[in-house]
């Protein structure tokens, strides 16, 4: 079932730029200079913003043993290749 709607969204197209963020070092998605950023992408340039937070981000719980690491992509992959 997860793999038919990952197949879904993928058919769909994308007709306006996406812009990916992710929060700086000692952030999350919740800081003031994240939202002000995707609200000036939605509302004035009429992108799409979309924006995650690492592992251990902004209150989030670890799943396994490997922490918030500025080195490891994998995350950021994985959610890029979703939207």
């Amino acid at each position: 079932n997860k793999g038919r709607q990952q197949q879904r969204r993928r058919r769909r197209t994308i007709s306006r730029p996406v812009v990916f963020m992710v929060h700086g070092l000692n952030n999350d998605s919740s800081f003031g200079y994240v939202r002000e950023l995707m609200h000036k992408c939605t509302t004035q340039k009429g992108w799409i913003a979309a924006c995650m937070n690492m592992r251990g981000c902004g209150g989030t719980k670890l799943m396994n043993p490997r922490g918030y690491n500025g080195a490891f992509t994998g995350d950021i992959r994985t959610c890029v290749s979703i939207v």
